[in-house]
């Protein structure tokens, strides 16, 4: 358990934009950007965020303020793929599942043979929605919306108002499917849905009056 901590606050200090000393801190605080030195794990963290920048027009977007980074929204995700590589390839677990904050990634099986089930959080405000169930196995889900932190979600530097509640991405890197579900919920359920089944992403949206839109493999 200590050890997973460890490796959850490591990249905590690599990432976190709340904490004045972490890398991502000081590469924001920096004069000269070309000239500092990034860290592995930041690195592919800015990389793939561009990847899904480019992939989705914009619509996932860690710039801000110029050339300040913020990589909040995939931040969790990459932390939780770190330590599912750590647990599989280090200790040679099987078997787990792992949750930061709703980000998750299970591997194998439950102690009753049977795959990972997880549920979508739907909040007090809508509790009359049915959300979905997901079956995982060796794969990860993701899940972005703004009931806990309204606005917290911007495009542009303004806050996204659409017929969202939640969306989720269902895929093996628990990293995309963190920065595709913010992407998704910034585009909204139609354009959302129709980008999904485009480049075949398994999501989920909940939309703010309870309609629940599925592209594939989620069961209610």
């Amino acid at each position: 358990k200590q050890q997973v901590e460890n490796e959850f606050q490591r990249i905590d200090n690599i990432a976190s934009s709340w904490k004045a000393d972490s890398e991502i801190s000081r590469f924001n605080r920096s004069a000269a950007k070309d000239d500092f030195r990034l860290s592995k794990e930041l690195s592919e963290i800015i990389a793939l965020s561009e990847e899904v920048k480019a992939s989705t027009d914009g619509a996932f977007d860690i710039h801000y303020r110029g050339n300040e980074i913020d990589v909040s929204a995939i931040a969790k995700g990459y932390a939780v793929d770190r330590i599912c590589d750590y647990l599989g390839e280090e200790l040679h677990i099987d078997a787990f599942l792992v949750d930061i904050g709703g980000e998750i990634k299970a591997k194998g099986k439950n102690a009753k043979g049977k795959l990972w089930t997880v549920a979508i959080y739907i909040p007090p405000s809508h509790a009359h929605v049915k959300g979905p169930h997901v079956e995982l196995s060796d794969t990860s889900i993701a899940t972005s919306g703004q009931y806990f932190k309204p606005d917290h979600i911007k495009q542009a530097g303004h806050g996204i108002s659409n017929d969202l509640l939640s969306s989720s991405v269902i895929h093996p890197s628990n990293a995309t499917a963190d920065a595709l579900a913010t992407a998704l919920f910034v585009m909204g359920s139609e354009a959302g849905l129709a980008w999904a089944k485009e480049h075949k992403i398994r999501a989920i949206f909940i939309k703010t009056d309870g309609t629940v839109i599925e592209t594939m493999g989620a069961k209610r």
